[in-house]
């Protein structure tokens, strides 16, 4: 690498940028340094003649990526080793690594220091073709937004990849955000028909060329954007049960013994490895004992090519699957679900004993009652009867329960929208209960008939008023929507959703929409077209997001709305409010509605 290389490394500014560099100074660029900083040495204590321990400062900041291939990988602390590594012609550089480590020597989950990217390994079928456009499709059925990388494999598949905004919200791989970062690639993964096997913080992936990126947008993401789709779309759901593990022969289960013996194609030999692996350990087979099993069954029923495109799966492949799973305690046995897969069989395996939680008594057997079914009790109650008053303690003592556990009750099924409560203070004061016939637009009505954001003292002479109770300057009338249709959208969940999210509807529909229209001095031709658009993408977004939510119970779903509605807002500023990519079909539907 010639020395002038070097200096235009190390000041980007002064030529234009490629793709490939722009990428990974917006993948790395937050906590990577341009070059090598100089080591300080520390100073003595005053008043002591010993060095401290460490002579050397440490950089807690510092990530290391790795470059290279499948075999010998190079790693990178600053931006001009990176693009030494990534511009040297004499060495591989395949495959690099999106996030960041604190060690040179070992990439390795452990060692993770920065999340930098959510990235997922899209392999189609044989003889399927898959396309950018068909990705992009993908992505706005699961409700995820358009990835930042897109890049061609050369077995004609495609490596998609989010980056992170760090200046939001540092993603630091805490054992614990590996977790939740590791379920989340997941979900995206199987959402898009990805490669279930390509999950992890340490995974490599291809290296972006000026020839194999098909798509990149310099945009990144905030990682709790995506904590919101995972919880909408796949909330987590502790197991309590936490088996305890006793060896015994797994081998000798059928299901077992058919994958052990049957052959292990190109798309099912990893997993085949893996899962033999897994039940030897369980097992109680010495790593000897696993390692020449494993030959054996390498040798005898595993494929030996590759696809087009793919490196072979080699013996020593095999061998370090080995090694690698018996030298981490976290892995005790092979999947159900891996099996039952690979084999088409049914299996399941037991436990010797188990350390689980105590199952809850029967109602008539304790003492105390769940919340849930004081609920269910008032609820019934209230089918009956249709209403309820009186005194907030006679209540609480016709149902049965504590007045503190009633109110508790109360607010909660308020807050779902099932019931309203009014209550009259004083000495002749009183508690009324109704149940609602559609509680999830209870409320609503009232906001829509209160609510004025314009001071009756600022009207002008030549104002008008609309249907959504919004004061308009200079005579122009906002026929585009109403807030009402907005929340009618909601009956496409065909289930409950939370009542806090059509009121959250009717007040962004007037801070965003019908604010136009409220500013004097305004040209009233430009009023209504950035109204009219700003209405098509908000309602175009929550469309997106409703089809997203491929579940009945929505727990936060107001605030994945939210943060979309906050994302397509910032792009419609950035286009000045000017949407092309929304067909014409769409806001003539809208002029219909506003009619």
């Amino acid at each position: 690498m010639s020395m002038q290389f070097s200096e235009a490394l190390v000041y980007p500014l002064s030529r234009p940028q490629t793709k490939v560099e722009q990428y990974f100074r917006l993948l790395y660029g937050q906590f990577m340094r341009e070059i090598p900083r100089q080591r300080v040495r520390r100073k003595k204590p005053v008043g002591s003649s010993v060095m401290q321990e460490n002579p050397f400062s440490y950089d807690q900041e510092r990530p290391y990526v790795y470059v290279g291939s499948k075999r010998q990988m190079k790693a990178a602390a600053t931006f001009m080793t990176l693009f030494n590594i990534l511009f040297d012609e004499s060495f591989d550089t395949t495959y690099y690594t999106p996030n960041g480590f604190y060690r040179n020597d070992g990439r390795r989950a452990e060692n993770a220091r920065w999340i930098n990217a959510l990235a997922v390994d899209i392999d189609p079928e044989p003889h399927e073709v898959v396309t950018v456009a068909e990705i992009f499709d993908r992505c706005e059925d699961a409700g995820l937004p358009r990835p930042t990388l897109i890049v061609r494999t050369p077995s004609g598949g495609f490596h998609v990849t989010w980056i992170f905004n760090h200046g939001i919200q540092p993603v630091r791989a805490t054992p614990k955000t590996v977790r939740l970062f590791e379920a989340i690639q997941r979900h995206v993964s199987n959402e898009l028909g990805g490669d279930p096997n390509a999950i992890g913080v340490e995974r490599i992936f291809r290296t972006p060329t000026e020839e194999s990126i098909c798509f990149f947008n310099p945009v990144t993401y905030d990682f709790q954007y995506f904590i919101d789709w995972r919880n909408i779309n796949h909330p987590y759901v502790p197991v309590f049960a936490r088996p305890s593990f006793e060896n015994y022969n797994l081998m000798d289960e059928p299901a077992i013994r058919e994958l052990y013996n049957q052959e292990a194609g190109f798309k099912t030999r990893d997993i085949s490895c893996l899962t033999l692996t897994l039940a030897m350990k369980f097992s109680g087979y010495s790593l000897d004992k696993a390692l020449t099993e494993i030959e054996e069954w390498w040798n005898e029923c595993c494929v030996k090519g590759s696809n087009d495109g793919k490196k072979p799966f080699s013996l020593k492949d095999a061998l370090e699957k080995v090694k690698y799973v018996y030298k981490r305690a976290r892995y005790h046995g092979p999947s159900v679900e891996d099996v039952e897969k690979l084999t088409g069989m049914s299996f399941s395996y037991r436990y010797t004993r188990y350390r689980f939680f105590t199952p809850r008594k029967p109602r008539e057997e304790r003492k105390r009652v769940h919340n849930a079914e004081w609920k269910e009790d008032l609820l019934n109650l209230l089918k009956r009867e249709k209403s309820l008053a009186g005194a907030m303690s006679a209540l609480a003592q016709r149902l049965g329960c504590a007045v503190s556990t009633f109110k508790v009750v109360l607010n909660e099924l308020v807050r779902e929208g099932v019931i309203s409560v009014q209550t009259k203070r004083g000495r002749t004061g009183s508690t009324t209960i109704d149940l609602l016939e559609d509680g999830q637009h209870a409320d609503v009505s009232d906001r829509f008939q209160n609510s004025d954001p314009v001071d009756n003292s600022t009207k002008e002479k030549n104002s008008q008023s609309n249907n959504t109770g919004v004061t308009v300057v200079g005579g122009a009338s906002p026929a585009v929507g109403s807030a009402e249709a907005l929340i009618s959208s909601l009956s496409l969940l065909n289930g409950p959703y939370p009542s806090s999210l059509p009121l959250y509807l009717h007040d962004v529909y007037l801070s965003e929409v019908t604010v136009w229209f409220t500013q004097p001095g305004l040209d009233s031709a430009f009023a209504s077209q950035a109204a009219l658009h700003t209405y098509a993408v908000l309602k175009k977004t929550l469309f997106g997001c409703l089809r997203s939510t491929k579940r009945s119970d929505v727990k936060n779903l107001t605030a994945y709305v939210r943060h979309a509605f906050q994302d397509a807002l910032l792009t419609l500023k950035d286009q000045g409010y000017s949407v092309d990519a929304i067909p014409a079909s769409f806001f003539h539907s809208l002029k219909n509605e506003g009619d």
